[in-house]
């Protein structure tokens, strides 16, 4: 059985306490998801299949979890599934999978999910998260996404989550070691 340390998990996110930026590698580009409009598997089916196949196309892949009331569930402080959708969609839906915070990466930790009880970030090594990005129609779809979900239209009104959302698909827009959250 694999084992895996939770310092290998921890390795993919930001040392920070509110990073402007969830994950450590700021070359990554991610895309940010409203938690509560998806049940906990906290981002919808349609983004998490394109992200399965480009970052887990060898098979061997899986996909760690660590939920931060894991340990009082009597699960494994991180536990591996493997990183397709029925699967992990069937553990995140278990009781005993809830969790206020979850923090996952790939096994080969090439991309990860920084999720809290607001929002889900995924982000990933920039080839082939702009593959994902490219085929759901290109960074200003998802970007329009992001806006329509969190900002119901109304840009104006939100201009700073907007201008995090935009550093999230554009590495280019962010201060480096930022660390101003939304």
């Amino acid at each position: 059985e694999l084992v895996i340390m939770p310092e290998a998990l921890a390795s993919v996110f930001s040392i920070h306490l509110n990073p402007d930026f969830p994950f450590r590698d700021e070359t990554w580009i991610a895309v940010a998801f409203e938690r509560n409009a998806y049940d906990n598997t906290r981002m919808p089916e349609w983004f998490f299949r394109v992200a399965s196949h480009q970052f887990a196309r060898s098979g061997a892949v899986g996909l760690l979890i660590q939920g931060d009331y894991f340990s009082e569930a009597g699960l494994s402080e991180v536990t591996v599934e493997p990183f397709e959708w029925s699967s992990y969609q069937e553990f995140m839906l278990r009781p005993e999978a809830y969790s206020l915070e979850y923090r996952m990466a790939s096994s080969d930790l090439q991309c990860g999910v920084w999720a809290d009880a607001d929002i889900t970030v995924f982000g990933g090594e920039p080839t082939l998260m702009t593959a994902v990005i490219d085929e759901l129609g290109g960074a200003n779809v998802l970007l329009e996404h992001m806006r329509q979900e969190f900002l119901l239209g109304d840009i104006s009104g939100y201009q700073e989550m907007d201008e995090y959302f935009q550093r999230l698909l554009f590495p280019g827009l962010r201060k480096a070691g930022g660390a101003s959250a939304p």
